[in-house]
C-alpha cells in the first residue's frame, strides 16, 4: 500500500512540475512569436534567483538565420532556469530556434527549441521552405 501511495504522488508530482504549454499547435507558436530567429548563444547571465523553481536569466545571443521580422534588433532576451518543465537551460556555443514574445521573453512554452534536435531539424525545413516560396 505504501508503494502504491508513493508511486501516485510522483506521478502527481511529475505532472505538476509539467509544461502546461505542449499543448500548443506550432501554428500558435508562430502567430504568437514577435520574432522567429535561428540564433547561436553567446552568454548567459543569472539576474534573480527568487527560488529553485524559478530564476531569471539573460541571454545574449548572435542571431544566424531570421525567419519572422527582420527589423527587430534584439540582442538579448530573457528566459527562466529551474525545475520546472518549461524551462529552456541555454548554454553559450549552443543553436536554438528562439521565438521571442514582444517583451523579450522565450522559453519552451512560447516555442523555442534547440536548434539541432528532432523537433528543431523539422522546424529549420519548414522555415528555410517558406523562405524558398
Amino acid at each position: 500500500m505504501h508503494i502504491l501511495t508513493f508511486v501516485i504522488l510522483m506521478v502527481i508530482s511529475f505532472h505538476s512540475l509539467a509544461c502546461s504549454c505542449v499543448y500548443y499547435k506550432e501554428e500558435d507558436f508562430s502567430s504568437r512569436a514577435d520574432q522567429i530567429a535561428l540564433v547561436k548563444i553567446l552568454k548567459t547571465e543569472l539576474l534573480e534567483a527568487p527560488n529553485p523553481v524559478y530564476s531569471k536569466v539573460k541571454v545574449s545571443f548572435e542571431i544566424i538565420e531570421m525567419f519572422k521580422h527582420p527589423n527587430i534588433p534584439y540582442e538579448y532576451a530573457y528566459t527562466f532556469s529551474g525545475t520546472n518543465g518549461c524551462s529552456v537551460h541555454t548554454f553559450p556555443g549552443q543553436e536554438y530556434i528562439m521565438y521571442l514574445s514582444e517583451d523579450q521573453w522565450f522559453g519552451k512554452c512560447n516555442g523555442t527549441e534547440i536548434a539541432y534536435s528532432y523537433r528543431g531539424e523539422e522546424l529549420l525545413k519548414k522555415f528555410r521552405s517558406n523562405e524558398a516560396d
